[in-house]
């Protein structure tokens, strides 16, 4: 390894070289074999090669706009921990993970809202991620929030709230901007007066509910912890309004999300599935005795085949959604001409 001192130049190009010595040759083998390059035979001067360029990365290198703009950093972290056709070691893909991100955090202030523009792809008006931007804490945690530059719909509609079926979300955050379900975490959107608004079959219950596509079990909070024979947890307002929708008849949306085992789950994000009708409850027992509320919902006639929602998300979709997890297009790929932020 060089000595820590190098010219912005020099350090450019041992990035470089190190990228086409090392990591290039073992993402393009494990892309071959469709899984991780042992650290055996020919293999191994390459991880050792590896093991101290991430070395030097660590503990020698202070990370600048300049630098990143003249070497292939950025490339070679992709390559490492981002790439799904490429097959790298967890502990390799965890090193290269924390090194983008602590440099990301020296770049980003805390309490920075980043609001990229208009028409980027992803971020963008025509974009999955519309209507949500990341928000930056201490030490340079990322969450997300919705981007304060456009009006949510409102969720608390009965019906579809103008949502095609097989519409997808990456994030519930992103359902909530649309107005597809109204809470970023509760599974259940609604109120004792005007029922269940929509649902998310996230297998949360999985030991106990049933998810059949045109027809599902739905089980109340507290359904797994509850430990009284003779009485079910007590309700939630999410539990009540489903005993609303029950007497009412009105339509609940249906999302599903991909934590979900059914096989109709999506395979990443959540999926709007149509409307469904609540047309029954049940008080079975769980596994420690315990009585619980279980709700059939049934999808409603006239909507897209189920079995055709398995196309969504499209190709297209899941390459998106998996930059998201890659890089932070606002701190890597972008100008800082094209960035807002605010404070909240």
């Amino acid at each position: 390894m060089p000595r820590p001192r190098m010219s912005l130049g020099e350090a450019a190009a041992f990035i470089d070289s190190n990228y086409k010595s090392s990591i290039a040759i073992l993402a393009k083998i494990s892309s071959q074999l469709n899984s991780e390059f042992t650290r055996t035979g020919k293999s191994k001067k390459y991880y050792e090669q590896l093991d101290g360029f991430l070395s030097w990365l660590q503990n020698d290198v202070s990370m600048s706009p300049q630098l990143r703009k003249r070497s292939k950093i950025v490339l070679a972290l992709e390559d490492i921990y981002a790439k799904p056709n490429y097959h790298f070691p967890d502990v390799y893909m965890k090193k290269a993970r924390q090194l983008f991100e602590r440099w990301e955090a020296r770049a980003v202030p805390a309490g920075t809202i980043r609001l990229l523009p208009v028409d980027h792809p992803i971020w963008g008006l025509n974009g999955i991620m519309h209507g949500v931007a990341s928000k930056y804490g201490q030490g340079g945690r990322k969450t997300y929030v919705l981007d304060p530059r456009y009006e949510k719909r409102d969720s608390r509609v009965i019906g579809s709230n103008n949502i095609k079926v097989g519409k997808w979300f990456p994030r519930q955050l992103v359902a909530l901007f649309h107005g597809a379900h109204g809470h970023q975490q509760a599974g259940i959107c609604g109120d004792e007066k005007s029922g269940a608004f929509s649902i998310v079959v996230s297998g949360q219950y999985e030991l106990l509910d049933t998810d059949r596509g045109t027809y599902l079990y739905y089980s109340g909070s507290g359904s797994v912890d509850n430990t009284d024979p003779r009485q079910p947890a007590p309700s939630t307002t999410g539990t009540m309004a489903l005993h609303t929708s029950l007497g009412n008849g009105n339509p609940v949306r249906v999302l599903r999300s991909s934590t979900g085992k059914s096989r109709y789950a999506p395979s990443f994000g959540m999926r709007y599935d149509g409307l469904y009708t609540v047309v029954s409850v049940s008080y079975p027992t769980n596994s420690r005795g315990g009585m619980y509320e279980q709700f059939k919902l049934e999808r409603n006639d006239g909507q897209t085949d189920i079995n055709m929602l398995i196309y969504s998300p499209s190709p297209v979709e899941i390459g998106q959604y998996q930059q998201i997890n890659r890089v932070n297009t606002a701190t890597w790929s972008r100008s800082s001409d094209h960035d807002s932020a605010m404070e909240e």
